[in-house]
């Protein structure tokens, strides 16, 4: 599946392009659909305490860890299992990381989980991003 960058304007006007993609999250029967940064210098994926909110997780009933590298210090984080969707893709069930704030402003996609289902190609030149099952070649 390919996907374009997503271009967003910065709080001091700055237009900057993302590879951000559209995906679907389950949990608890509730879903949300947001745009996820891909960050391939991210461990695990990490998701705010709204999006929490709106699939019923608890957030604090997770596993803690601690997460570094998010707001220049490392945060509380608690791991839930969830479910995600991304067009034209099969979904995967993910274990991932929520905060108890409103950081990240956008919800990460990392390495544990996403990119062990998925291969990956950025191609910010074309501002594309292209998204394969692991078990099918690009």
């Amino acid at each position: 599946m390919i996907f374009r960058y997503v271009k967003i304007k910065t709080p001091d006007g700055e237009l900057i392009r993302l590879p951000a993609i559209p995906i679907r999250l389950t949990c608890n029967k509730q879903h949300q659909d947001v745009y996820a940064l891909i960050d391939s210098g991210a461990e695990l994926s990490v998701f705010n305490s709204s999006i929490a909110k709106t699939l019923k997780i608890e957030v604090t009933k997770g596993q803690a860890l601690s997460l570094s590298g998010l707001v220049g210090g490392s945060v509380p984080g608690y791991l839930h299992q969830l479910n995600l969707l991304m067009q034209g893709l099969p979904s995967v069930d993910l274990l991932v990381a929520f905060t108890e704030t409103d950081d990240p402003g956008m919800p990460i996609l990392g390495q544990r989980g996403f990119f062990d289902n998925f291969q990956i190609r950025f191609q910010r030149y074309k501002d594309l991003i292209e998204i394969f099952p692991k078990s099918t070649s690009a």
